[in-house]
C-alpha cells in the first residue's frame, strides 16, 4: 500500500482540544471510491483516514480527484487544527462517518473471518 499512498497528497489534522480522534485496532478506514468500470482500489477518489493519534488523524487523497471536500483543498503536507477546517458539525460528521462507523472494518485485508470451534 505504501507504493500507492506515497503519490497521494497528504494533510494531518489537529483534533480539537475537547474532542478526539478514536484509535482502535483497525484505525484505517478507508473509501476507495472506485470509478464505474474499473477494478481496484485506488481510483482518483479514493480517501484513506488514518488516526496516527488520539489528536492527529493523516488524511490521503489522490490529488487528480475532481471530488472537492473541505479537506481536499487544503494544501499538501499541511498540517491543520481541526477547528481552522470544519465547522463542528462537519468535524463530528466527518469523525461519526468516517471513523468510528467503520471502525469495526478491517480495510487492509477486507473480507470476514469465521470463526469454527470443533467439538
Amino acid at each position: 500500500m505504501f507504493q500507492y499512498l506515497k503519490t497521494f497528497n497528504l494533510v494531518i489534522i489537529e483534533a480539537p482540544e475537547d474532542k478526539q480522534f478514536l484509535t482502535s485496532d483497525n484505525p484505517v478506514t478507508f473509501e476507495p471510491n472506485q470509478s464505474e468500470g474499473k477494478i481496484g482500489l485506488f481510483s482518483n477518489d479514493t480517501e484513506v483516514f488514518l488516526p496516527l493519534s488520539k489528536n492527529y488523524l493523516a488524511y490521503f487523497f489522490n490529488q487528480n480527484s475532481e471530488k472537492l471536500t473541505s479537506l481536499r483543498r487544503l494544501k499538501n503536507k499541511g498540517i491543520y487544527k481541526a477547528i481552522d477546517v470544519f465547522s463542528e458539525d462537519e468535524y463530528e460528521l466527518m469523525v461519526n462517518e468516517e471513523i468510528i462507523s467503520k471502525s469495526d472494518q478491517l480495510i487492509i485485508f477486507p473480507g470476514k473471518t469465521d470463526y469454527r470451534l470443533d467439538e
